[in-house]
């Protein structure tokens, strides 16, 4: 033994004496290095005696008959527990009957057993082989319940390491191949790695298990969660028998989780309070090897609801395997069956929080009756698990997940209940996955997307339902859908048509305003079908209700027609320099007389000339709109639009004004838009003003403005967020833009460019300016590095200067900029903009932190 001369080593010995004079270190355990454990050849149970339930402690050894179940145990530091050979049941003359016995935690037991290694070298167990021999068949009978370490009411890892252990039972089952406990408090894993561990038995339960307790309430506070660096890689499970029922009456496969069996709610990246967790599933497997036998859960296998509600977690699922005879479900992760009755508010796998990055790729699941090759989510009884992805910003990834066999369903997911997309700003793809049915998902109840964010699909969805409610959803070339109802409300769907694209549904349901823009890789002569139904339903009149467009060929525009009741896209060719009714397709010239009073109008191409007249209407509601996501120039010599005194309102989609724009005269105008541009340069006020009105009300967009609007003009949301003002078209010259009229700002963000010292972007008002609260001014600075103390003037007023106290400044230097109104009534009014030097407290501030870092260096 080396020698050791430092406090650690003191106290381990320390520890030790009094381990082993409790007799939880028995004298053949050999102590080779510093907390290095090696125990060869232990031999479980006698030829004499073979039944009974037996509790291992630190490798003990001989003949365990008699131990009891552990104490609460803990254990820190480094420790290694290695190379062991355990047989449980053979005796010395060779291989004997061992019946109706267990083997629990041959390592370490504990009632509440805690683990915690050392961050740079971590509590290891590696290389042991445990072997337990029985003749009994009788799933009834626990074989091993955690093979290496267990604890009987709780168990708490963190950084442990189990690597290359194997676990083996004939005619039993294994119950978590290198570590289980029974759920009666909180349990789970942090900075753990579980890799290269085998489990074979009747029903090799994954290697991590962690089982119902003795306290089975909804309300008892049980779960088991993962959290920071957790990784489970290429772990085995071998189920060696069919699928059984147990005492209970449920249903066992014969293999429950290839690395992980969880029968709690599962937290994956912890509670609140947690979060930032990187978890790995990777490469794991569950088989089965016997005919009529299957698997649920290559990786994990969950029997209650799971969920990811933290922030900032990275979890990834990849070439996991669920490979069974008769039955294979969740390639990556499965839900289903629970051993209480907790009620019927079902269960649920719920993706939320917000920043995560999930992937599942590359999963499968074989089998006869494959389903989900990522996830599967099984009623229990009556009660539903769905499948739901909700939180925010986060972004979910299936790719290359597989379904394989006679009867395979939901190549990336599949449940008998309902899969929910949700949430604010998340993004969710599916591409590359395969199945017989339902390519990416099946749900034999419905599937339902929501609220904003983006969604891709290039397989398909097989559904009972399909409902899509103000998301953005697209269908790509090749995918494969069948729903039996559909309804869409206020929704965007992109289909990307193909020779093998279909989308079947038997009813169909419209509410809102709805849009589809169709994109195909097919030359259309005449008509294609869009949407199919089953024959029964009557869809006339349907097609005046969509808005539908072609972008990837300019030349054509999409119009929707009824036949037999299918939905069919009709072509139409666009000419250069023409306007069309996104509608009926139909050229607008001259007037909108002939066309609704609420106008869409498509702009296919850029625009050489472009004049609609609006006559004999006191109000009109416009949209002119790009044919896809690029923006789209209307230039015109003439005015674009004329009101001929009527009031309008324009909504305006990725387009851009080069010329004169608008010409309300004594009407009012009110503009939303979307990248939304004014661009002239016109020097006569007014007859090249961008726009002409009595009154104009920039609202809910982002606007760029590059020459001169005519009338009391008002920046300012009537909606929810901020409107973004951008003055000029170009940041490689100064701006003087001028506005003939009244100004106001309601909720606003005015953006100007900061040339040089001397140079910026301006605003020129003819009238009075007017402030309102929180009005944003943004400065941006690409060739001119702002200073302190720079100033800048950026509005001139010939009217008074009102409400400055409610300004803010933003960007090019800080946050922090000063604002100050010079001039009179005889010369105008000056707002001048000055990069300010920090107030007294901040300079406090400043010293007191130089100060504290200055301490912290001496010392």
């Amino acid at each position: 033994m080396k020698a050791r001369n430092d406090w650690k080593w003191m106290m381990g010995s320390l520890l030790l004496g009094t381990l082993f004079a409790s007799g939880m270190i028995p004298a053949n355990a050999e102590e080779n290095a510093e907390g290095t454990w090696e125990t060869k050849n232990i031999v479980v149970g006698s030829d004499n005696d073979n039944t009974g339930t037996y509790y291992g402690g630190l490798f003990s050894g001989q003949n365990m008959t008699g131990w009891t179940k552990g104490e609460d145990y803990t254990l820190s530091g480094s420790q290694e527990f290695k190379d062991a050979e355990i047989s449980v049941g053979k005796g010395t003359e060779g291989t004997e009957s061992f019946t109706n016995a267990r083997l629990i935690g041959t390592a370490l037991n504990g009632n509440t057993l805690v683990l915690t290694g050392d961050a740079n070298t971590p509590i290891t167990f590696s290389g042991n082989n445990i072997t337990s021999y029985r003749e009994n068949s009788n799933i009834n009978s626990l074989g091993i319940g955690g093979g290496l370490v267990y604890g009987g009411n709780s168990m708490n890892l963190s950084n442990v390491v189990f690597d290359r252990n194997t676990t083996t039972i004939t005619g039993g089952y294994v119950i978590g191949g290198v570590a289980g406990c029974y759920l009666n408090k909180a349990s789970g894993l942090h900075n753990v790695a579980v890799t290269n561990n085998t489990a074979n038995g009747l029903v090799a339960a994954g290697a991590v298990a962690a089982m119902s307790g003795d306290d089975n309430t909804a309300t008892s506070g049980r779960y088991f969660a993962l959290t920071g660096t957790t990784t489970f890689d290429a772990n085995t499970s071998t189920g060696t028998a069919a699928t059984g029922t147990i005492s209970d009456g449920q249903t066992r496969y014969a293999v429950e989780g290839g690395a992980l069996h969880v029968e709690a709610n599962m937290y994956l990246g912890g509670l609140d309070g947690n979060g930032g967790a990187t978890l790995t599933f990777s490469n794991n497997e569950a088989k089965a090897t016997t005919d009529n036998s299957g698997v649920a859960g290559g990786a994990v296998f969950a029997n209650r609801s799971t969920y990811v509600n933290t922030d900032n977690n990275e979890i990834t699922f990849s070439g996991n395997k669920a490979t069974g005879n008769a039955t294979a479900y969740g390639g990556g992760l499965y839900a289903g069956r629970s051993s209480v009755n907790e009620g019927t508010t079902g269960y649920e796998i719920n993706f939320g929080g917000t920043g995560n990055t999930i992937t599942f790729e590359n999963n499968s699941a074989t089998a006869a009756d494959a389903r989900g090759g990522a996830i599967a989510a099984l009623k229990q009884g009556s009660i539903p698990v769905d499948v739901k992805f909700s939180g925010s910003n986060n972004t979910v990834t299936f790719t290359g997940n597989s379904a394989t066999g006679t009867n395979s369903k939901g190549g990336a997911i599949y449940t008998d209940s309902n899969v929910i997309f949700s949430g604010t700003n998340n993004t969710v793809t599916f591409s590359g996955n395969t199945a017989a049915e339902g390519n990416d998902i099946y749900a034999g109840g419905s599937v339902s997307i929501s609220g904003t964010g983006t969604y891709v699909f290039d397989g398909g969805i097989t559904a009972n339902t399909l409902s899509i409610d103000g998301a953005n959803v697209t269908f790509e070339a090749g995918s494969i859908s069948s729903v039996n109802s559909l309804s869409l409300n206020n929704a965007t769907l992109n289909m990307k048509l193909s020779d093998a694209s279909s989308f079947h549904t038997g009813s169909l349901s419209l509410t809102g305003e709805n849009q589809v823009y169709v994109y195909s890789s097919l030359t259309l002569a005449g008509t294609q079908q869009l949407f199919a139904n089953d024959g029964t339903e009557d869809w006339s009149g349907y097609g005046e209700n969509w808005k539908v467009f072609m972008p990837e060929n300019s030349n054509l525009i999409g119009i929707v027609t009824t036949d037999a009741g299918n939905l069919v896209v009709e072509a139409k060719t666009v000419e250069k320099g023409k306007i069309y009714d996104a509608t009926t397709g139909e050229v607008v010239t001259g007037s909108l007389s002939d066309v609704k009073a609420s106008a869409n109008i498509l702009i296919p191409e850029n625009q050489t000339a472009v004049a609609i007249n609006i006559e004999g209407r006191s109000e009109t509601n416009l949209t002119l709109q790009s044919n896809d996501t690029t923006v789209k120039t209307i230039a015109s010599e003439d005015v674009a639009i004329d009101t001929n005194g009527s009031s309008l309102t324009l909504n305006l989609d990725n387009i851009q004004f080069n010329g004169k724009a608008i010409n309300a005269g004594a009407g009012n105008v009110v503009i939303t838009g979307t990248n939304a541009a004014f661009i002239h340069t016109g020097e006569d006020i007014q007859e090249n003003a961008v726009i002409t009105a009595k009154s104009i009300k920039l609202a809910g967009g982002n606007f760029t403005i590059g020459s001169i609007m005519v009338g009391d003009t008002t920046i300012g949301d009537e909606v929810e967020g901020i409107t973004h003002l951008t003055v000029g078209a170009s940041s490689s010259a100064a701006t003087d833009y001028e506005i003939v009229g009244n100004f106001s700002t309601e909720a606003a963000q005015i953006n100007l460019d900061i040339l040089s010292e001397t140079s910026t972007d301006k605003l020129t008002i003819t009238g009075t300016t007017t402030f309102g609260e929180n009005t944003v001014f943004h400065f941006s600075s690409e060739n001119y590095d702002v200073k302190l103390g720079d100033s800048f003037t950026i509005l001139t007023s010939k009217g008074l200067i009102q409400g400055i106290e409610n300004l803010i400044g933003t960007g090019a230097w800080g946050d922090r900029w000063a604002f100050n109104v010079s001039g009179n009534e005889t010369e105008g009014y000056s707002l001048v903009a000055t990069a300010a030097i920090p107030e007294p407290a901040s300079w406090l501030m400043l010293l007191l932190g130089f100060l504290g870092l200055r301490f912290i260096r001496k010392r």
